[in-house]
This record gives C-alpha cells, sequence and structure tokens, in this order.
C-alpha cells in the first residue's frame, strides 16, 4: 500500500539498525562495533493513500448539476456545497485513517477543520478534474501533519 511519509534525517552509514517505534515517529538506533552511537531519525507516521473513491467523485458531480447551472446565484458557491454534500468525502476519509488519526490527536472535529482549508482542492479534483486524488491525498495529509504536530506542542 502506499504512504504519504515526511522525514528528517541524520547522518546513517553503519549497521545493523535497532527500530522502536514511538505513536508519532521511529526512532533508529545504530549500533557500532562494541561502542554504541546513537542517530535518530524522525519519520512522522504516513498515512495509507486511500484508493480513489470514484463514486464519491461522481456523486459530488452529480450534487453540482442539480444544484444548477453554472453561474454562482447571490454568493452561493454551490462548488463547495457540492463536495461537502453530506459529508461523503471526509467521511470515506475517515474512515480509512480513523485509528491513526486518533494516535495523533486529531478529532473528528478538528479533521473537518482541516479539510476545509482543502475545499478548494476538493473542487479540483471532483469537478474539475484537474487533480490527480494523490495531490489531493498528499496535501490533505500535509497539512495533517502539520496541526496534529501543533496540536500536541511540537
Amino acid at each position: 500500500m502506499n504512504k504519504c511519509v515526511s522525514w528528517a534525517v541524520q547522518s546513517s552509514e553503519h549497521l545493523p539498525v535497532m527500530r522502536t517505534k514511538s505513536y508519532k515517529s521511529f526512532f533508529v538506533e545504530f549500533l557500532y562495533g562494541d561502542t554504541q552511537y546513537i542517530h535518530k531519525w524522525i519519520v512522522v507516521m504516513g498515512l495509507n493513500i486511500p484508493r480513489e473513491p470514484v463514486e464519491i467523485k461522481e456523486f459530488i458531480r452529480v450534487v453540482r448539476i442539480r444544484l444548477g447551472g453554472d453561474v454562482n446565484i447571490e454568493g452561493i458557491d454551490y462548488d463547495s456545497l457540492a463536495v461537502w454534500a453530506f459529508n461523503r468525502l471526509p467521511k470515506y476519509l475517515w474512515g480509512e485513517w480513523r485509528d491513526e488519526l486518533k494516535q495523533r490527536g486529531v478529532t473528528w472535529q478538528l479533521f473537518l477543520r482541516i479539510l476545509r482549508m482543502h475545499t478548494l482542492d476538493m473542487i479540483e479534483w471532483a469537478l474539475k478534474g484537474s487533480m490527480l486524488w494523490s495531490e489531493l491525498v498528499r496535501r490533505i495529509v500535509k497539512s495533517i501533519d502539520r496541526y496534529s504536530a501543533l496540536s500536541s506542542g511540537k
């Protein structure tokens, strides 16, 4: 399965490697002969890239067509209404990532706030077809990494 992973690496060129895992990062210890030198690789836990939900994409397109023409009337953003209809995409992603998000301290409410920042990206993916699913997920994961780190005080 594909992973979106961010990492910061310090020098590493010796083996063997012993790994320990915390809930947010991996710490790697390198052992050199008799002497043990510890180098830490901090790897932000990656979220799986779920399969592209083409049924949700089609649902969003149908909702947008039913909302009416190409012009937004009276300041109503019909594109945004369509991508947020019944929270289909947020529910799908939450279902895929729930356990990992909870480990990071991301609640459903925080997750919705993070996704709200990606409304235009969701429009580009679902309605305009100008963004790949993998790019949409990469952007969302980047925001989750940023806000889950902020919420934990890092």
